[in-house]
């Protein structure tokens, strides 16, 4: 049982570690750790997009043009 969570634990580390040089990003103990444990990462939601929607529309659209 111990030894099929450090296995598992293993494959979740080279995974992360893949994954960044996939990505093409720095690959350091800290980035696989980040990766592995899901710290680091934003999570967008609906609320989030619509700010950035209004912010990016305030530059496009005229006053009035939209009900």
């Amino acid at each position: 049982m111990v030894n099929r969570k450090i296995e598992a634990t293993r494959t979740r580390l080279h995974k992360a570690h893949e994954d960044l040089l996939k990505e093409v990003r720095i690959v350091t103990a800290d980035t696989v750790k980040e990766r592995y444990l899901g710290s680091g990462v934003t999570h967008n939601t609906l609320a989030g997009l619509l700010d950035y929607h209004d912010q990016k529309m305030k530059k496009v659209l005229k006053c009035g043009t939209i009900i």
